[in-house]
């Protein structure tokens, strides 16, 4: 029996501290404000938070660096692709008009 009073006991302390984190918890989101921030496709919900946590003082995790080149360098390219594209139709119709 005595046995039995031990692990109660050390199941009681288990509880209390289980308790008391998640009570620390519970106070630690209180103090969080959360955000849903819709918008469509582009509309610079991303932009925002990562201008967030630079403001904040958070860096970036070395993959996010190397994901963001990769979509600049693609944006780039993207683009002058466009302009040249464009220009290209512009100068075709200013030879046959």
């Amino acid at each position: 029996m005595g046995n039995l009073c031990a692990n109660d006991d050390a199941e009681t302390k288990t509880t209390r501290n289980i308790d008391r984190m998640l009570v620390g918890v519970e106070r630690s989101e209180k103090k969080e404000n959360k955000l849903l921030l819709l918008g469509t496709g582009s509309s610079g919900k991303s932009t925002l938070f990562k201008g967030l946590r630079l403001v904040n003082g958070n860096e970036f995790e070395q993959t996010e660096k190397v994901d963001t080149r990769r979509m600049i360098r693609s944006n780039i390219v993207a683009s002058i692709m466009t302009l040249l594209q464009k220009s290209q139709v512009k100068i075709f119709f200013e030879i046959i008009f």
